[in-house]
Order: C-alpha cells, then sequence, then structure tokens
C-alpha cells in the first residue's frame, strides 16, 4: 500500500499541482467575473439613480413654476376685481344704492350696470354716453379700450379682440340685484361676508356694456358648472372661481363647493346660515 500510495503519489503529484493550480485559477476568474459584474451593476443602478433624480426636480421645478405663474395670474385677476368692488362702493355712496342689473336713458339702448360702474373705476374713465347705441362716436372706441377692466387676465390673453365680460352679478329674487329696486348694502341681513357682489364668469357670449348677469331662478350653482349651456360662476383657473362679496373680500371658490352653499351666498336675504366647517370646505386658500 505505501509502495502503492508513493507511486501515486509520484506518478501523479505534478498533475495533482496542475489541478489544483487550475481550480484557482477558475475560481479566482469567477470571483473577478462576479465582482466585474457586480459593479456594471452597481454602475447601471447609479447612472439610473441620476436619471432618476434629475428628472424628478425637474418635474418638480416645472411644477413649482406653473403653480407660481397660476397663483399670479389668480392675485392679478383679484385685483381687478377688487377694483370693481370699490367702485361699487363709490356708486353706492352717491347714490345711497347699488345700480339697476340694466338701465336704459332717455328711451335709448338697455345697457348693463357695468356701464354706470365703468365710471367709477378711474377718475379719468372716458365718457359712455349711454343715450347713444354703442357704436356710435366716442362708444364704440370705450367698448374696445375698456373691456379689459371687465376681464380676467388670463382669459384676455386668450383672445385680447374680446369684448365678452367675465364678471356678472347674480339678479332675482332674494338676490343683491335686480331689474326692479336697486338695493343698498342695508338690505343684507345675511351678513355682507357671506353674500356675493359679482362673480367672475367665462364664454358667456355676454358684452360687458350690455345687461346679461346670472339668474338666481336658472343658473346652476355648481362652480365651473361643465355644461356651458347652463348659466354658472365658472373661470379659466384650475379648481375653483373668485368670488367678490359684499364686505369686499374676493375669494377663490373651489369647485368641491356644495351647490346649496352657493345657492346660500347668492342671496342677500334668505335667511340661510353658512357654518365654520362648511366654509372650510368651500373656500380654497
Amino acid at each position: 500500500c505505501l509502495c502503492a500510495g508513493g507511486g501515486f503519489g509520484y506518478h501523479y503529484g505534478p498533475q495533482l499541482r496542475w489541478i489544483g493550480l487550475r481550480a484557482r485559477v477558475i475560481v479566482g476568474n469567477g470571483v473577478m467575473k462576479a465582482f466585474q459584474s457586480s459593479g456594471v451593476r452597481l454602475f447601471a443602478f447609479g447612472v439610473l439613480s441620476a436619471v432618476l433624480t434629475s428628472l424628478a426636480v425637474v418635474c418638480l421645478t416645472l411644477y413649482a413654476q406653473r403653480a407660481e405663474r397660476m397663483f399670479s395670474q389668480r392675485l392679478k385677476c383679484a385685483r381687478r376685481q377688487h377694483q370693481l368692488y370699490s367702485a361699487m362702493v363709490k356708486y353706492a355712496a352717491e347714490h345711497k344704492v347699488f345700480p339697476r342689473a340694466r338701465f336704459a336713458v332717455a328711451g335709448g339702448p338697455l345697457y348693463s350696470w357695468r356701464v354706470e360702474v365703468g365710471r367709477y373705476i378711474i377718475d379719468d374713465y372716458p365718457r359712455f354716453d349711454p343715450a347713444l347705441d354703442w357704436k356710435t362716436g366716442m362708444n364704440a372706441i370705450v367698448v374696445k379700450q375698456q373691456a379689459f377692466r371687465f376681464q380676467c387676465p388670463s382669459a384676455n390673453q386668450l383672445d385680447p379682440r374680446s369684448i365678452e365680460t367675465h364678471v356678472m352679478v347674480i339678479i332675482g329674487d332674494h338676490a343683491l340685484f335686480n331689474h326692479d329696486r336697486p338695493r343698498s348694502f342695508d338690505d343684507v341681513p345675511d351678513g355682507k361676508s357671506s353674500t356675493i357682489m359679482c362673480a367672475e364668469t367665462y364664454r358667456s357670449g355676454v358684452g360687458w356694456p350690455f345687461p346679461g348677469d346670472l339668474d338666481i331662478s336658472a343658473m346652476s350653482f355648481r362652480v365651473n358648472e361643465p355644461n356651458e349651456k347652463h348659466q354658472a360662476i365658472r373661470s379659466v383657473h384650475p379648481g375653483g372661481a373668485l368670488i367678490v362679496f359684499a364686505d369686499g373680500s374676493v375669494r377663490f371658490v373651489s369647485n368641491r363647493a356644495h351647490p346649496q352653499i352657493v345657492r346660500a351666498m347668492a342671496t342677500c336675504d334668505g335667511g340661510e346660515g353658512i357654518d365654520a366647517a362648511s366654509w372650510e370646505l368651500l373656500i380654497e386658500q
């Protein structure tokens, strides 16, 4: 046995050493390949992570810029709406009542309250003669030049030549405006902070000098009502529309506002109450 064992070791020893060396080489190569493969995967993962992070940063930046632009446009529109409220207050201070929703002078054509209030917006407001047709003389120039005062800046950019109004009052029984008896600030027992003075509209087809407002008996009280055949408070601002209240506040009312709450705000003496919880759901800050 010893001889056999010695012979086996003598004759096959080099081969075994070669096999052992080869095995170490094979194992080493396998480890190296595994390391290289793992390294490639780590590198690819790193590149993918960097790309995804960059895309996320770009998307967040674009979203922030869009949100800032939307807020800026809404703010400009709110300022213009407040200018109309200030003009309405000046009119009421001089005449002791709000203007009629529509009026005519000396048998002339019917015009909107916007014509009456327009001259209270600025001191040097161009003279519009309500006794004449809107296409006659200076009236035609005023209609075109002053349309922007009754328009949302964002909507005006979509059609700069339009004379369509983007602001209307609500008319009818229990509303702050009507065609018969003008009301005043004293006729708001429901509270000025919860009574609509005027609101945004869009695609109404009504030119700013002409009669045309939201009829409380026919309008939809869903903000941004998708069916454009229905009168409604609507705007180009995503998510809601601006409403001016009788206390001078301009609020962005969400599309989620319940129609019954909007209906309650449309009246000045309807006796409806709006609790704090309803306001939190109604107003988007």
